[in-house]
């Protein structure tokens, strides 16, 4: 099994059908389909468009509390919440018995191998000190029984530019127009500001359109 951490991003998204993909390949009746897993503010973040996601057939969908519950601290870095978001995440894969974790965070080649790096420690870093702690936490009731030294995070986005991003996901038909495009602000996205100009512009660059809300 494995727990897809979806922020709502496009790199969390096209995480999550490359997961769905790679459990339609084994062809076996027992492979468990894939978890996303949303943290209260990215839900929050999302809008109607986590309800959209909840409705795609083929993945079990886990929202972590409310944004209220999770807010951060003032002048927590955003690194730092970062980390925290993808330690609760650990911690809901432990209880359902899942020991892999796909944190889709994303830095492209123009960012440099530094940004790679620290996403790849962090991930490290965070697998080890919880690989210490995450045994006496009991599975729910159902899920097999998960060795805590066994807990693995991937980072299959890292290094990758925003237009390979969007091959991929015009090759697994991601439904992009998911995405929450804008980051600072929820609901319907502007089609104006730098993000979504951005991921507009890597679409149209590798031929995949797609419609942004609020367009």
């Amino acid at each position: 099994m494995v727990l897809v951490m979806i922020d709502g991003s496009v790199a969390s998204l096209v995480a999550a059908w490359r997961e769905q993909a790679l459990v339609h390949q084994k062809r076996s009746g027992d492979v468990a389909r894939p978890v996303l897993w949303l943290d209260g503010p990215d839900a929050a973040l999302m809008g109607p468009r986590a309800e959209a996601l909840m409705a795609v057939t083929g993945f079990d969908v886990v929202v972590a509390g409310s944004a209220e519950q999770w807010l951060a601290p003032e002048g927590t870095a955003p690194r730092t919440e970062g980390t925290l978001r993808l330690m609760r995440a650990c911690l809901c894969a432990s209880q359902r018995g899942i020991a892999r974790v796909v944190w889709p965070v994303h830095t492209t080649p123009a960012e440099g191998v530094e940004a790679a790096a620290r996403a790849f420690d962090r991930a490290l870093l965070t697998e080890q000190l919880l690989g210490l702690d995450l045994a006496p936490i009991a599975p729910v009731k159902g899920a097999q029984q998960t060795d805590s030294t066994s807990l693995h995070i991937e980072t299959p986005m890292l290094e990758i530019s925003d237009e390979a991003l969007m091959d991929i996901a015009s090759e697994l038909g991601v439904p992009v127009e998911l995405a929450a495009f804008c980051r600072e602000s929820p609901g319907p996205s502007c089609g104006q500001c730098p993000s979504c100009r951005r991921w507009k512009a890597a679409g149209q660059q590798v031929g995949y359109a797609f419609a942004i809300a609020g367009q």
